[in-house]
């Protein structure tokens, strides 16, 4: 994949990809960088999601209480 990447940005760069990411991105990167180790030399998660819930009703609880 890196040859293809290289190919196609016209470089010859044989260093590995830094992924980084605010958020849900930076989830994304995060299970990038252990997804594909061998293509990234690091990854930075800035307040990414660690443990994403799915039909989180208590958020739904919480914000109905807020709005009037």
């Amino acid at each position: 994949m890196r040859e293809s990447l290289n190919a196609k940005l016209n470089t010859n760069v044989e260093n590995p990809w830094f992924v980084f990411g605010v958020s849900y991105p930076g989830a994304l990167s995060a299970w990038f960088r252990l997804k594909f180790p061998h293509l990234t030399c690091g990854s930075f998660a800035s307040s990414a999601v660690v443990l994403a819930v799915y039909n989180f009703t208590e958020f739904d609880q919480q914000v109905r209480r807020r709005i009037p």
